[in-house]
């Protein structure tokens, strides 16, 4: 089955988004006799489209639109993938054009994917008898059998150095809502408790060049705490998690916050770090594996038992399998 997934444009293929959701699914995929191609709208012939599928990814506008009525009108199924909730802010006028789309779009297709199941909840507000499907981020693969002595080796190492090396990486703007690097001036009187601590602290932010402007440099400036800022890379991302004991990721309770994914959380649990998490409860399903506080955080480091340790992999494992497996999310999917 040959699926062509309509993106925004080329660079889109490199965007988080793309790379988590469809370079992630794509072996899985592949075993499964499914073939998703990624396309740029402004390239994509519906007339002529080898498709058995067409799949809309982040494309708000009529290009999209032409093309799903096109290529429905050749029989061929048409579905949404909806990431970002523009959808359900009904008081903002800013967010009209992304709610019309939407409104426009669904009474083509035959089915919608969403990231979560509070993004589900608003689509099917706008067509209810659409079949819906949650297909949860999934993991990169995770070496489980390395696992056990990275956590052991970022424990002895914070005990030796008597310091709590943390991380925080993301988007840190957004054109309609104050999140990212918003969030974390919000929350950093927790670093600061983190702070008053006999443990020296200090915080890597990797985030986007967009963000680092004069309001996103001076959010940075509030946090109580040492902090390096980078801009944001595939390898960089990979080397400041190394280096973190723990990811500090708090979460606004926004809508639009609120419909996002378990992706961060997972990633810094699969690289060996402890996740404070404060804010909105997004990351509860793997409830087991986080703090909620820094003391609840430092009472354990000094214990030396953390809530992912050597122990507790194997549930760390069975809790991947069940919310963020590539092979099972390809499988409800197909």
């Amino acid at each position: 089955m040959k699926v062509s997934v309509l993106v925004p444009s080329e660079e889109y293929r490199a965007y988080a988004g793309a790379r988590t959701r469809y370079g992630r699914l794509a072996p899985s995929f592949a075993r499964l006799g499914i073939d998703p191609l990624l396309e740029d709208v402004a390239n994509f012939m519906p007339d002529r489209a080898q498709c058995d599928v067409l799949l809309i990814s982040k494309c708000h506008d009529a290009r999209s639109l032409v093309a799903a009525s096109a290529v429905s009108e050749r029989g061929k199924l048409v579905g949404v993938d909806l990431f970002d909730d523009y959808f359900s802010q009904s008081a903002d006028s800013r967010l009209a054009r992304f709610r019309n789309w939407l409104r426009q779009l669904l009474p083509i297709c035959d089915f919608a994917l969403c990231s979560t199941p509070a993004m589900a909840k608003i689509a099917s507000t706008y067509r209810t008898d659409l079949p819906i499907h949650v297909v949860n981020d999934p993991a990169e693969d995770i070496p489980f059998g390395d696992l056990s002595s990275t956590l052991a080796a970022k424990l002895t190492r914070a005990l030796d150095e008597r310091k709590i090396r943390l991380a925080w990486f993301g988007v840190g703007d957004n054109p309609y809502f104050k999140v990212g690097l918003g969030d974390l001036a919000a929350y950093g009187g927790i670093l600061g408790s983190l702070r008053r601590s006999d443990m020296d602290v200090e915080m890597t932010i990797l985030t986007n060049a967009r963000a680092l402007n004069a309001n996103g440099l001076a959010l940075i400036g509030q946090l109580p705490v040492r902090t390096t800022v980078l801009e944001w890379t595939e390898q960089q991302e990979r080397e400041a998690l190394y280096n973190a004991f723990a990811c500090f990721l708090p979460v606004n309770a926004q809508g639009f916050s609120r419909a996002k994914s378990l992706n961060r959380a997972v990633t810094a649990l699969s690289a060996g770090c402890q996740v404070l998490s404060a804010g909105y409860p997004l990351y509860e399903p793997f409830g087991d594996f986080l703090y909620r506080d820094p003391v609840s955080l430092l009472s354990d480091l000094y214990r030396h038992q953390m809530r992912l340790s050597p122990g507790t992999v194997g549930r760390f494992q069975r809790a991947v399998e069940v919310l963020a497996s590539a092979a099972s999310e390809a499988v409800s999917l197909s």
